[in-house]
């Protein structure tokens, strides 16, 4: 064969070989595209089928017995978010509630205290708050501030103070009993000192005997006490509300201290007779009798502040001066307070219940002066025979503030009381109080 032959014979083989190449790669680019096209095709029948499945699951869920219902999954996916977002709400309306106890709970632990506004014609007058906050209790009628001292398992000594009075008439009882191992709660009444003033109200019968021994459960039982041994003490009208809580609590009462006390006065006053006729009077009386208890001119000539001047009868007067006026005017509602308790405590008809009381032989000590305007020793007389174990001491030269005139004679008496036994008889033992200046 000539050379000629040989080259075309190559050049057919090669033409061959290309053109079989490109057959082979026309094929695996059309094998490809038919590969897209299934996976595309299978990709949207499992898509759609998906969606079939993710349909009927929701439409089955939320109305299984409507097989036919259309519904849309952007609907659903709408309403889950409504659902969301009122989940929310409620959740941080719940956070907001649990931080509310929180801050209420905080409040109780931190005793948290009431500021009064003072007016500003009381400021520049310096009038101020006259007294302190010991401790806390959030009672049914407001804030009850009160001073529990001292450690004794076995018994609690209670005072009640009297009217228009506070937790500090027994501030120095209270320090003398603590020496002698005594636990002693100070607390002052509603309508009184630091705690709650309530307004007047006739049907619940605000400010009477029920009223004050609801106060005295309430904090004997916030402080785990009212399984205690009782002794008590008290002056002037907080003596009925003692006798009434020994009446109640006969049993575990064992001890009496009445220090100039109210509840058999003779006669009742006419002012008096027309509040029970007319107990409106007390919610108006805030109206028309502090401008005449307290007058404009009163009020510019008192001094402003306590100089080494002054004697200890002008520290007295504006003592009493600053006090009236701030319960008066930064406080209020102090008429209410003390004109309830003259309409709805028995101030001139306890006998029975000093009656019932006395049948049980419990030892009663009755303490007063002989120059009391308010009770006189004659009604003081026949009050301490209406207890059957009772003993009376009449001090001389002592006034219904016997607790000021003579606050180391009282003193003294209550300690030696409270320290003999429980089962005394003072008949028997009248002459155990060593008191100058005393009538049996």
């Amino acid at each position: 064969m000539s050379q000629r032959h040989k080259v075309e014979i190559k050049d057919n083989n090669n033409k061959e070989c290309n053109n079989s190449d490109i057959l082979k790669e026309s094929k695996i680019r059309e094998m490809k595209k038919d590969n897209c096209r299934n996976e595309s095709e299978i990709n949207e029948k499992n898509s759609t089928n998906e969606k079939r499945t993710y349909k009927t699951i929701f439409k089955n869920i939320i109305s299984p017995k409507n097989d036919n219902m259309d519904y849309d999954v952007k609907d659903w996916h709408d309403k889950k978010k409504k659902k969301k977002k009122k989940k929310k709400s409620k959740n941080e309306n719940e956070i907001a509630k649990d931080e509310k106890d929180n801050n209420n709970n905080n409040d109780d632990d931190d005793e948290k205290f009431i500021t009064y506004k003072i007016p500003k014609y009381l400021r520049k007058r310096n009038i101020k708050c006259p007294f302190i906050y010991k401790q806390v209790f959030y009672g049914k009628y407001g804030i009850v501030n009160y001073d529990l001292q001292g450690s004794n398992k076995e018994t609690l000594v209670i005072t009640f103070h009297g009217l228009n009075g506070t937790n500090l008439t027994f501030l120095e009882i209270q320090k003398i009993l603590i020496r002698y191992k005594f636990q002693v709660l100070n607390f002052d009444l509603y309508g009184h000192g630091l705690s709650a003033c309530p307004k007047y109200n006739h049907r619940n019968k605000t400010y009477g005997i029920d009223f004050f021994l609801s106060q005295t459960e309430e904090l004997l039982t916030h402080l785990n006490l009212l399984d205690r041994n009782f002794y008590l003490i008290g002056f002037s009208m907080g003596c009925i509300i003692a006798t009434n809580f020994a009446k109640k609590y006969i049993k575990q009462v064992k001890k009496i201290i009445l220090i100039s006390p109210v509840g058999a006065l003779e006669k009742k006053p006419f002012l008096v007779k027309l509040l029970k006729i007319f107990p409106c009077i007390i919610n108006m009386s805030s109206f028309f009798m502090l401008p005449y208890l307290i007058s404009k001119r009163n009020f510019k000539k008192k001094k402003t502040k306590i100089s080494n001047d002054m004697d200890s009868e002008d520290e007295a007067s504006y003592y009493m001066y600053n006090r009236i006026m701030w319960q008066a005017f930064a406080k209020k509602n102090i008429t209410h307070s003390i004109l309830g308790c003259i309409n709805n405590l028995k101030m001139w008809s306890s006998h029975e219940i000093f009656k019932e009381v006395g049948l049980h032989h419990i030892p009663v000590l009755i303490l007063c002066g002989d120059k009391d305007n308010i009770c006189s020793v004659h009604v003081l007389k026949n009050t301490s025979k209406l207890f059957a174990n009772s003993h009376l001491i009449i001090f001389k030269n002592a006034s219904h503030l016997v607790l000021v005139d003579k606050s180391r004679e009282i003193n003294s008496c209550v300690l030696i009381f409270f320290l003999s036994s429980n089962n005394t008889n003072l008949k028997a033992c009248q002459h155990m109080f060593p008191v100058d200046n005393i009538e049996t």
